[in-house]
Parts: C-alpha cells; sequence; structure tokens
C-alpha cells in the first residue's frame, strides 16, 4: 500500500464525498452511528471517554486503517481498494464527476483506491467539571481529508479537505448529536447501557443536493463484558433513486482476567488464554481482536475487516 497515509489534500469541489460511497472509507467508522462507537464518529463525544484505544486494520489484503482515540482527541487514516463495478452505479451520488468511476472508451467500471484522514478534538463539561452526574455537554471541531486515486495508486483523480464541527448531549441512557461541514450534516439518537447494550440511529443529508441523503441504524450486544457482537443497516438514495444498501455484522473479544465466581469456567480459556496476572497473560489485557464485514445489498459484493486494538 503506497497512499495509506495520504492526508490533507487541498481541492474541495462541490460535489458529494466518496466516504458515502460503496462501504465507508474508514473501517473503524463501519459503527459510527453507536452512541459508544469503536472510535466515535462526532468529535463532540471525544472529551466524555474515559480511555483511550489505537487499532490497525487490515482489508482485502491491503492496511486499512491506523486509528488512535484518546480522551478529547482522535486521528484516523485510511485507504481502502474500492471496486465500483461492485457498488450499485455510485456516481449518481457524485454525478458531475462520472468519468472518475467510468472508462471514457470502454464505458466500464474502473478499480479505484480511496483515501482518507481526519484530525478531531473535542471537549465536555464533565471533563471540566465533576457535578454533572447524569447529564453531559460537548463540543468537538474536525479537520477530513478524501482522495480518489487510480488503480495504481500514483495519479490523483480527485480530493476535497473539509472543516466541521459537532454537538453532542447526553442525559442517563440517552444521546444527542448533531455534527455540520460544507459536506453533509448528520444527526444521531443514540440509547446506551453500559456493559449490556447499545444501539443508534443516524441521519445525514448532503449540503450540495437536496435529494442526497441516507440514514443508518446499528446496534450492539455485550456479553460478559467482554464479547461483543454487532449488526447494522445503511441507506442511501438521490432522489428516488435507491443508491445504496449495506449490512454490516462482526463481533469483538476483549481480553481481560477471568474472575472466579464471577465469570463461567468456559469462558476462561478465551478471556485470559495465556493464564492470570501473575503469568504472561497479563501482557494480553486489554488488546482486543474484531472482525466485521459490510456487505452491499444491492450487488452482493461484501468488504471484510480484521482489526486488533490495544485499550489504554
Amino acid at each position: 500500500m503506497k497512499r495509506w497515509l495520504a492526508c490533507l489534500m487541498i481541492g474541495v469541489v462541490a460535489s458529494h464525498a466518496i466516504d458515502r460511497l460503496g462501504s465507508p472509507i474508514a473501517a473503524s467508522r463501519w459503527d459510527e452511528a453507536l452512541p459508544e462507537a469503536a472510535h466515535p464518529a462526532f468529535a463532540a463525544g471525544l472529551g466524555s471517554l474515559q480511555e483511550g484505544r489505537i487499532s490497525l486494520g487490515v482489508t482485502q489484503g491491503d492496511l486499512g486503517h491506523l486509528s488512535l482515540t484518546l480522551p478529547g482527541f482522535q486521528v484516523i487514516s485510511a485507504n481502502t481498494r474500492w471496486n465500483s463495478e461492485e457498488d450499485s452505479l455510485p456516481y449518481l451520488y457524485d454525478p458531475q464527476h462520472k468519468n472518475l468511476f467510468i472508462d471514457s472508451v470502454t464505458g466500464q467500471a474502473l478499480t479505484r483506491y480511496r483515501g482518507y484522514f481526519s484530525v478531531a478534538g473535542g471537549v465536555s463539561l464533565s471533563s471540566l467539571l465533576e457535578n454533572t452526574r447524569d447529564w453531559d455537554v460537548g463540543v468537538g471541531f474536525s479537520l477530513e481529508s478524501q482522495q480518489l486515486w487510480d488503480k495504481s495508486e500514483k495519479n490523483l483523480l480527485w480530493s476535497r479537505r473539509d472543516v466541521g464541527g459537532s454537538l453532542e448531549m447526553s442525559w442517563k441512557r440517552w444521546t444527542l448529536a448533531g455534527s455540520w461541514s460544507p459536506r453533509e450534516s448528520r444527526y444521531r439518537v443514540g440509547l446506551e447501557e453500559p456493559l449490556d447494550y447499545q444501539c443508534g440511529l443516524m441521519v445525514y443529508q448532503n449540503m450540495k443536493i437536496d435529494s442526497a441523503f441516507g440514514f443508518r441504524f446499528d446496534g450492539e450486544k455485550i456479553f460478559h463484558e467482554s464479547f461483543r457482537v454487532r449488526s447494522g443497516i445503511e441507506q442511501q438514495y438521490v432522489g428516488p433513486q435507491n443508491v445504496e444498501r449495506h449490512l454490516l455484522v462482526g463481533m469483538a473479544l476483549r481480553f481481560r482476567p477471568w474472575r472466579q465466581n464471577v465469570d463461567p469456567l468456559w469462558t476462561k480459556a478465551l478471556l485470559s488464554p495465556l493464564g492470570g496476572p501473575e503469568t504472561l497473560g497479563r501482557y494480553l489485557y486489554d488488546w482486543e481482536l474484531s472482525a466485521n464485514l459490510n456487505v452491499n445489498l444491492l450487488s452482493s459484493g461484501a468488504d471484510g475487516v480484521f482489526t486488533i486494538s490495544r485499550w489504554f
């Protein structure tokens, strides 16, 4: 992979961002509708985080993404191979740039590489005051860059850069968030029961094409504080045209000490396979393995990612 760290390319154009064409570029954002996503998609939620996380994802034989999230700060870099022929006429979401996806001679769809880079920061009231209790408010800002490369990854075909802001409010188990940039506006409502389950519904609207919009619903169930099973559905439209429909399925396992008389015996070999804290097993704690599959329901194409993460 030659361009996975390419970033901050200048050249804003009045078209829809390629991150909404096919599977999202950064696989660490595939669960973006969750209120407690692996790497929050709303910068305003960064300020309330209690843990940090670094993730390395591999997809289609390439290094798909490198993501770092800390309380108040986040950096994500990603690059993915994208066969536009497997998607459902994705250029309908970007009609001004149809020539980027279709060979002018043969009329065939072309394979491209998509790049993504994001830097975000956020602060919440709970990080400044200790008496917020059941409610919280956060604000955040982000700088995102996206690029489209040819199959050789040597020629830059398209790029844009956006600066955005976001706001998030939470009360007990409920969260409400919104973000705005020249590219799109997004709104999300989420429900979370810590260490049990979470779900969220997100809608987004293109800022340049009034008829271009979509929604995403994600849900996640947590077992024994370590096993996570998630699923999600995303639908995109341009006017009456159904452009994209994706199904997400995935699971994750976070290693931790096995607790006698608390955790079932059968979980011991999974939670702490190398032994207890007094052995080499302690070096495995707070590492996480996850696998996710994003399926295009209109074309039957699919993208998968395997991710290794470290919490701290």
